[in-house]
């Protein structure tokens, strides 16, 4: 019965790759100058969002927006035989031209993140693809290691990580006050500056704090997978405060130019300054000390949190 089941699966994965077939070759075909592929590994709500958006508006990279790639590029159907590359590279493409849709108002948010003249949804010579899945493909990248060295074998490309870092206050806010907006708690705002009166802040749950310390000791092990030239970490607040500069930055560790009309656009929708989301939340001092502990514990990439302007009030 078991070998039935078996024969049964594999029919059904080469029934569907050869169907496909003819796409995938055409869309190797497609991605034959791809040079890298670009995952961004970090915390939720640390700016990689923003960070993926801008990128897929150079003319020549097409970061999806969480596809899960990692995962992918161990199933049977993407099979060298089957065309496994260029179905990788399909479904990037696939994803990225739904991405105006998204953009326009992202997940009800309000906040647009489509840049006007930029390349969202389209390419002129595809030379880098990615991933932005962020603090997901840490998590996988922590349960299966070798699903690093499998996307390598698959896409035949460089792989390279944008490490993207936040204060860890503001992510442990930001998280709890998304959940908040999930279940309808809160409603969604607008304005990114919006900040509710002292009597009207949630405390932060502590399932969050907790998640924070589990989820920076996956990434000190994640970040020891990649050689060190082939990691950039992105802080959000340098970003925000020097968009310019550091896209600048991002675009040659990606390995592409970046025209000054391409950086107008998207310094033009980059929000003028980072959002203290941990003054939004009210807070124990114990939480304060445990993500404090955290911090100490990371000091290699959390170590600039530590002072006191990082620290939530009591």
């Amino acid at each position: 019965m078991a070998t039935l089941d078996i024969a049964a699966k594999l029919y059904r994965y080469a029934h569907h790759g050869f169907r496909w077939l003819p796409l995938n070759l055409l869309c190797a075909f497609k991605g034959r100058n791809i040079e890298r592929c670009i995952l961004t590994v970090g915390y939720n709500r640390s700016g990689s969002t923003l960070l993926g958006s801008l990128l897929n508006a150079h003319p020549e990279v097409v970061i999806a927006h969480e596809l899960d790639l990692l995962p992918m590029s161990r199933s049977p159907r993407f099979a060298a035989w089957l065309g496994g590359r260029g179905r990788l590279v399909r479904l990037i493409l696939e994803r990225d031209r739904n991405i105006i849709r998204q953009w326009t108002s992202y997940r009800g948010s309000g906040y647009s993140y489509a840049v006007e003249t930029g390349w969202q949804g389209n390419y002129s010579r595809l030379r880098v693809v990615g991933d932005k899945k962020s603090h997901r493909v840490a998590k996988q990248l922590y349960r299966r290691p070798d699903l690093l060295d499998s996307l390598r074998r698959r896409i035949g490309v460089p792989i390279r990580m944008l490490f993207t870092i936040r204060n860890p206050y503001d992510v442990a806010a930001a998280r709890h006050l998304a959940r908040l907006r999930k279940k309808g708690v809160i409603p969604f705002s607008s304005r990114r500056d919006y900040a509710p009166a002292k009597a009207e802040r949630s405390w932060i749950g502590e399932e969050n704090v907790s998640w924070l310390r589990e989820h920076s000791d996956k990434l000190a092990r994640v970040i020891a997978m990649f050689p060190k030239e082939d990691t950039l970490p992105v802080f959000h607040e340098d970003f925000v405060a020097s968009p310019r500069e550091k896209l600048r930055e991002i675009c040659a560790f990606c390995g592409v130019k970046c025209a000054d009309d391409y950086l107008d656009a998207c310094v033009s929708i980059v929000f003028p300054a980072p959002h203290p989301t941990r003054s939004k939340v009210r807070w124990t001092p114990d939480q304060v000390t445990d993500i404090g502990r955290t911090v100490e514990k990371h000091s290699g990439f959390l170590g600039r949190y530590a002072g006191h302007d990082a620290v939530p009030r009591t």
